[in-house]
Formats: C-alpha cells, sequence, structure tokens
C-alpha cells in the first residue's frame, strides 16, 4: 500500500526539509521516456538544467538493449542534474528505488525442470525450476539466481509478505525484466499480481517479441534542505512540450517556515490546499486549513458553520469522536 500512495520508504527523523516525486508509470517496450529538459524545473528561482545520458553513470549498457530503457530518463541522471545546482539553490536531491513485485507464485507440475531465463535489465538470470518445489522454495531460488548478479544488473530480490518476489534497484537505475512466458509464466517466477497479470516492468515474449521490446519502470527523486525550498515550472510552464508533471514533480514550498507575507498561513491555520486553475504556472487558488479534535457540541457548531459558511480562507477540518458525529449531523441536518 505504501508504493501505491507514492509514499517513499527512509529515515525522516533528521531535522530536514525533503519532498519526494510522484510515482512514475512503466515505459511501454518502443516508447520513450520523458526526461528532464532545460526550461522544465525551477528550484528556489534558479532555472535547473536538462537531464543528460552523463548525469546516469550507474546503467550498464546491458540494460540499453531495451529500447525503453533509456538513462537521460532514469532517476539517477534527474537527481544529477538537480545536484548541479546545489550550490545555488541550497537542495539536494537522490534517487528513489525502483521497485517491480509480484504477489502471486505458483509452481506448474507441467513445466519440465531445468532453469529458465529471466532478463534482468538485459542480464540472462538462470533460474533453477522444480516441479517438487513449493511457492516459497520457487521464491527463494528466484532470490538466489538475481542477487549473485546485482552487479550488473543493479538488481536485488527479496521474498515479500505478499508471496511474491520483489525486485528493487537501490540506486534508481531504472528496471527492466523480460522472459519467454510462451513456456513459463511470470508467476512462476513470483512475478504476477493476485489477479494473474504480470506486475508492471515485467514483460513477456508473446506481447514483446524480444528483449528489445520490453518495458521499463523509472523511478523518481527526493529533495533535501535544512531549509523550505520552492520548486516550480520553468519557462516551459505546464505547455506541450514540459515534462513538469510527467516527472511527477510538484509545484510548492516545501517545509520550514514560509516568510513571505503572501503565503504564510494565518494562525491558527496549519495546512494549506492549493488548486491550479489556468495555463500558467501561477494562477492557482490556495484554501488555509485548520486540523481539530472537538471538545463540545457548542465547538462543534460554531465550526461546523465556519466549514459550511462562505469563510474559505479559514477552512477547518474536523475529527470529531463518534458521538460527537451524531451530535454535528443533527446540528449540520
Amino acid at each position: 500500500k505504501i508504493n501505491n500512495a507514492g509514499l517513499t520508504l527512509g529515515d525522516y527523523t533528521k531535522n530536514e526539509s525533503t519532498m519526494s516525486t510522484d510515482a512514475r508509470p512503466a515505459v511501454a517496450g518502443g516508447k520513450l521516456p520523458d526526461a528532464l529538459g532545460t526550461g522544465d524545473l525551477v528550484i528556489n528561482g534558479v532555472p535547473i538544467r536538462g537531464a543528460t545520458a552523463a548525469d546516469d553513470k550507474f546503467t550498464e549498457a546491458s540494460a540499453l538493449l531495451t529500447t525503453s530503457n533509456v538513462s537521460t530518463g532514469s532517476g539517477v541522471a534527474l537527481a544529477n542534474a538537480i545536484n548541479a545546482s546545489s550550490a545555488q539553490t541550497g537542495v539536494t536531491a537522490t534517487a528513489n528505488p525502483v521497485v517491480a513485485q509480484g504477489t502471486t507464485t505458483t509452481v506448474k507440475a507441467a513445466t519440465p525442470d531445468g532453469f529458465k531465463s529471466l532478463f534482468v535489465n538485459g542480464v540472462d538470470v538462470r533460474v533453477d525450476f522444480k516441479s517438487t518445489q513449493t511457492a516459497s522454495e520457487r521464491v527463494l531460488a528466484v532470490v538466489n539466481a538475481v542477487n549473485p548478479l546485482t552487479g550488473p544488473t543493479g538488481v536485488t530480490a527479496s521474498a515479500n509478505l505478499q508471496g511474491g518476489v520483489t525486485f528493487s534497484t537501490l540506486d534508481g537505475r531504472n528496471l527492466s525484466v523480460w522472459f519467454d512466458d510462451t513456456s513459463v509464466s511470470a508467476a512462476e517466477f513470483g512475478l504476477a499480481l493476485a489477479s494473474g497479470a504480470n506486475a508492471p516492468g515485467v514483460t513477456g515474449k508473446s506481447t514483446s517479441p524480444t528483449l528489445a521490446n520490453a518495458s521499463t519502470l523509472y523511478g523518481g527523486v527526493t529533495f533535501h534542505s535544512d531549509k523550505a525550498f520552492t520548486i516550480e515550472p520553468g519557462g516551459n510552464g505546464y505547455g506541450p512540450t514540459s515534462k513538469f508533471t510527467s516527472l511527477g514533480l510538484t509545484e510548492g514550498t516545501f517545509g520550514g517556515v514560509v516568510d513571505a507575507a503572501t503565503t504564510k498561513m494565518t494562525p491558527p491555520n496549519t495546512g494549506r490546499l492549493s488548486f491550479h486553475v489556468g495555463a500558467s504556472a501561477n494562477q492557482t487558488i490556495s484554501i488555509d486549513y485548520q486540523i481539530l479534535v472537538m471538545a463540545a457540541p457548542s465547538q462543534a457548531r460554531s465550526q461546523a458553520m465556519c466549514c459550511f459558511g462562505t469563510r474559505i480562507s479559514g477552512l477547518t477540518v474536523l475529527i470529531p469522536t463518534q458521538q460527537q458525529q451524531r451530535r454535528l449531523r443533527n446540528l449540520i441536518w
């Protein structure tokens, strides 16, 4: 559920401002990914240059045999393009791990015993299939085949609690997996979903005839700063050439205390909702709100009037107990 929510695992105990980009969908075989271009991103008023292939020093040549696997579009390249201006912005970026996760593992008696090929970032990983294996033993066979080749692939494998296999590129490089599904299924590698479909980033021969046609997963980045920082589109705005949105970037000020009088929230407001309403990057509407727990029905009535009246700049979000919810319904309706 964490991955589905777009959250990134990590240690956030350090006193710093952070923001992670949204998850990016898999790029289908034969398609090219979006990559950061000049004019796409501005951080703390500083334009960020476009990403280049040289910004990704992790991706091996074998991975690039898949046409949808392009180093310029990787989270590694995005992070290094951002870090090229860290001295001016006060912001650094790290590439987020890329994850492909199966939730279902099956062992088919009809599949002949022997080594089956699973191409991970272009490297032929040979998995030992035995019809006598249990599902957990098959998962272990996949893990034991993948992990000795982490060097050339950048991928580590592990068993997950859902009963499948999780592949991760901890350094943030792209992830592409291909196999011949005319003889075996993704579930036999522990890389299928409960529906029976292949996990995202896992492609079979029936839909992609060769390794070159496989799909690829791309990662995002996490921004770090010891102060509040601002992210916004560059000169490309939100126009047709902009990659700001497709790269999972979000416009706004993150962390710290916002000092500008035009953007500071008026106490006791504790949060802000912002909506983009036009073609220009600056056309937004913001609604400040406060979150509180009601102490008494009388307070519920006054706050409810705030919520459902005309005081848009002071929207209040209520978190009542179940008893207070019943009272609140009686007061409002």
